[in-house]
């Protein structure tokens, strides 16, 4: 009947998750997040750390042959260096160097002669490093009966060696030798310099050669070329009949502006006589301002307005003058002032003709010289518009000519030069630094030779510490573990041995057992979780000794707690507690099953902990665990009020059905894990065959059945809560490090 109700009491667990998808929101899952991005760094660390003793003995080894072949080689074959410096460019006159360039060009043909306008350092290092210069070094030392030839190398120099980063010096070789015999290397550096510098001679004299057939061979191409602008620049002057179209357009120029300031001028005039006509005609003109008006036109540089009858003016003005007098005197009916009036009016008309007959000819004489201006202004501005294209052809050939004429003064002089600098036997390249032969071996260094067999030690020890690790398929340590079941980790039971120290290792087995209960009540949904198992992938991983550490633990913490033998092929439970197997889990599952309290024994010493046997071995266990009657006994032991938690210890997952079939109908399981024994596929495949089951995998518990430093290293601080007096600071790190060689 139990049976029948329980899917509607009680569903079944939930298919666990796929691996890496455990409970998310609690502590243990957020940490195996943040341990699940650890750098490889840290995980190289941690496998150096496992794997010391391996890394330990390759890096002492190794680093041990290195410093025995360093010392070898410093006493039996060791090393002289050598070498002199050569000054290859002139620091003062730097062939490269900007020069004055002389007038007509001379210099680029220079260049071109001496072909050196860059000085390619590297190239030449590779020349002199090449036979070609150091082949007859070689050849004579042969000849001297010498078969081992020292080494030879150009580098550049550093302007201050003393710098962090020294600047190169591109005009300053060292030359350098290695070799054994410190008489051979010296006797090597002496040809080797001769060579070098004969060598520079004979290319410096090589170029000058050179140079002087390439300027005989420009020669007549270069007279040809001056010659033919010359020509050319003789006819352009008898076409055009010019000879120097600048200063003639300059002339021209000023020719214009003349003339044009002269129209100017004469506009001027032409206005005003215009002007002077019309008061004249309307009579607004005294005889005395026509006389003074052209007067002001005199001063200004225009034309003269004269009378044909200079007297008849006069006579005009000089009445003019009389009757202004008369009138003050005499009134104007006077004989006097009549008179006169009389001789002005008479005299009016006959002036006012002739200054018009005058006028007139002035505007026409006038008008006439602007005409002029006018026309010679366009003559003048007309020849001055062809002379900018004549002026550009003439810039043209002359400045092509004297470019010529330029080449061929630059090739005379050069030519002259390099036959000198030929006559000459000056060195182009200085030693500046002689040969000399260090006493002292520079090959090998025992300091720089015990530092790489340090270094090769060190990364041979890593290297064989990473073998070694990945040859050894067992998990090392919980974080290995976690890493590689994706799966929270609850707690981690140290190694308990028969060492001296049974305080600390009590006390630290105390707290991994309180540490791992708490980890179950901070679960989520721990409260409904009543029926919890422990199993492991294989047996002999101490999954018993475990269940009954944790189901005294969670009794002394006040919970009451019945332990559940689930091993119906060996248990074991009964024997650790000194109890009997008459009766158990095979009684209540069989046809008559007894009365529960009749199967159940308290665990001496613990009041609050009861033990319900394994039972009477059965023919086949799988199918008593696969009856129906098991999911209603384990219903009815969760839904009992007598017990707080119900902790079954299940038979190994791998090779048997046994815990699939229990686990299954549980509110949770642990899997134990037992580290450096239970080989990674093992653990996942028994993961993944509790995920088949849909059993629900709540973490993994860790163990150790071998001694490890990682737990040793815990022991210190058990020791200062537990109050045990150390044995002092000296024996405590000698504690420590043989513990973490032995780990």
């Amino acid at each position: 009947m139990a049976a029948q109700t329980l899917p509607q009491t009680r569903p079944p667990s939930p298919a666990l998750p796929p691996v890496g998808q455990g409970d998310g929101g609690s502590p243990d899952q957020r940490s195996d997040n943040r341990h699940d991005r650890d750098s490889s760094l840290v995980r190289l660390v941690r496998v150096l750390h496992r794997r010391r003793t391996t890394a330990l003995l390759t890096a002492g080894a190794v680093t041990l042959l290195g410093g025995l072949v360093t010392l070898q080689r410093r006493l039996v074959a060791p090393l002289y260096q050598g070498g002199f410096t050569l000054l290859i460019a002139d620091p003062v006159n730097e062939a490269g160097a900007a020069a004055p360039v002389p007038e007509g060009g001379g210099a680029p043909l220079e260049a071109l002669a001496r072909n050196t306008m860059r000085n390619d350092v590297p190239t030449l290092i590779r020349v002199l490093q090449s036979p070609a210069v150091l082949g007859p070094v070689d050849d004579a030392l042969r000849a001297r009966g010498i078969t081992e030839l020292p080494a030879v190398k150009v580098t550049l120099q550093a302007a201050d060696p003393d710098q962090k980063t020294p600047i190169l010096a591109s005009g300053v070789l060292g030359v350098q030798a290695v070799g054994r015999d410190p008489q051979v290397l010296q006797l090597t550096l002496g040809l080797a310099q001769q060579e070098m510098l004969g060598w520079a001679l004979e290319q410096r004299r090589a170029k000058l050669a050179q140079g002087v057939r390439f300027l005989d061979q420009q020669a007549p191409v270069l007279q040809q070329k001056s010659d033919r602008l010359q020509q050319e620049l003789e006819r352009f002057r008898t076409i055009h009949g010019v000879i120097q179209p600048e200063q003639e357009a300059t002339t021209l120029r000023s020719q214009l502006e003349a003339v044009r300031n002269r129209a100017i001028a004469l506009q001027a005039d032409q206005a005003r006589l215009l002007e002077l006509r019309e008061q004249v005609r309307q009579g607004n003109l005294t005889a005395r301002a026509f006389i003074d008006s052209p007067a002001e036109g005199n001063r200004s540089g225009s034309g003269a307005v004269g009378l044909d009858n200079q007297a008849l003016l006069e006579q005009l003005t000089k009445v003019e003058q009389q009757l202004a007098e008369t009138r003050a005197q005499f009134r104007d009916d006077s004989l006097q002032v009549r008179s006169l009036m009389a001789t002005r009016d008479q005299l009016r008309p006959l002036v006012h003709r002739k200054e018009l007959q005058a006028l007139d000819t002035s505007l026409r004489l006038n008008a006439q010289a602007l005409r002029a201006s006018i026309g010679q202004q366009q003559q003048l501005a007309a020849e001055f518009r062809r002379l900018p294209s004549l002026l550009r052809s003439y810039e043209s050939i002359n400045q092509r000519l004297r470019v010529a004429q330029g080449n061929v003064e630059s090739y005379l002089r050069t030519r002259e030069q390099f036959q000198l600098e030929i006559a000459q036997k000056n060195m182009p390249w200085k030693v500046i630094v002689p040969a000399v032969v260090n006493p002292e071996p520079v090959e090998p260094k025992l300091s720089r030779g015990l530092l790489q067999s340090l270094a090769l030690g060190l990364v041979a020890g890593a290297g064989a510490a990473l073998v070694r690790d990945r040859l050894d398929t067992a998990l090392q340590d919980p974080e290995d573990a976690r890493s590689a079941l994706a799966l929270p980790l609850l707690g981690h039971i140290p190694y308990q041995g028969a060492g001296t120290d049974q305080d600390a290792e009590g006390f630290a087995l105390q707290e991994a057992l309180r540490e791992l209960a708490s980890s179950l009540r901070f679960l989520d949904g721990a409260s409904s979780r009543r029926c919890l198992g422990i199993t492991s992938a294989l047996p002999a991983e101490g999954k018993s000794h475990c269940s009954l550490l944790l189901a005294r633990t969670l009794a002394a913490l006040g919970q009451r707690v019945l332990l559940v033998d689930g091993d119906l092929r060996r248990p074991q439970l009964h024997q650790r507690l000194g109890l009997t197997n008459s009766r158990g889990l095979t009684t209540l599952l069989g046809a008559e099953p007894p009365d529960l309290f009749q199967v159940l024994q308290p665990v001496p010493g613990l009041d609050t902990l009861a033990l319900l046997a394994a039972g009477p071995l059965p023919q086949d266990p799988p199918r008593l665990l696969g009856s129906e009657a098991l999911p209603a006994l384990v219903q009815r032991l969760a839904d009992s009020a007598l017990f707080d938690v119900v902790l079954y210890d299940l038979p190994p997952v791998l090779g048997l059905a046994d815990a699939s079939l229990l686990a299954r109908h549980l509110d949770g399981v642990l899997l134990l894990v037992s580290l450096g024994q239970v080989p990674r596929k093992r653990a996942q495949a028994a993961l993944e065959r509790l995920q088949e089951a849909r059993a629900s995998v709540l973490g993994m518990i860790t163990n150790r059945l071998r001694p490890s430093a990682t737990d040793a290293d815990r022991h210190p601080t058990y020791r200062y809560y537990t109050n045990a007096a150390p044995a002092g600071a000296s024996s405590d790190l000698r504690e420590r490090f043989r513990r973490w060689l032995e780990g």
